[in-house]
């Protein structure tokens, strides 16, 4: 059976979305990046500010001292990361905003660039600080995998 869209994605929740996708590494999300900028509309700041987005390395530098945000634009979707997590993407969005089966799969399509990029499984669930791999994994409202290699 299949699901559809609106079965994943259901009206008055209440709850935050994740996008994740363990054992990143700087290199990966070097790659990532300017692939997700290329894509989507993306906007990175700092304590609110917009500034260029800079390479991950200073990210990761700089998110000591100031809040650091990528927001992505999907299809009117808004999906942040925070880079808060190491080895890990962490990417937040509101369910309640995908309300159209367009939104879904322009969520669904992020789904897909992660994994085809990075060649790593990742997954869709509800917001849990305290997840890990095995938790996304018996917990994930849908998995992307990414394609098999020829």
């Amino acid at each position: 059976m299949q699901t559809s869209w609106n079965q994943v994605f259901k009206p008055d929740s209440g709850i935050v979305f994740e996008i994740r996708a363990y054992g990143v590494t700087a290199k990966d999300y070097e790659i990532l990046l300017p692939v997700l900028a290329k894509r989507y509309l993306a906007m990175y700041s700092e304590n609110g500010e917009t500034k260029d987005l800079p390479d991950y390395n200073t990210i990761t530098r700089r998110r000591s001292l100031v809040t650091t945000m990528l927001e992505l634009k999907i299809v009117g979707v808004q999906v942040r990361c925070w880079f808060v997590e190491e080895n890990e993407i962490d990417l937040d969005l509101l369910p309640d905003d995908v309300d159209s089966e367009e939104k879904a799969e322009g969520i669904f399509g992020l789904m897909s660039t992660i994994a085809e990029t990075l060649k790593k499984r990742v997954f869709l669930t509800a917001e849990n600080a305290g997840a890990t791999q095995q938790w996304s994994e018996e917990h994930a409202i849908c998995v992307f995998d990414p394609p098999a290699q020829v």
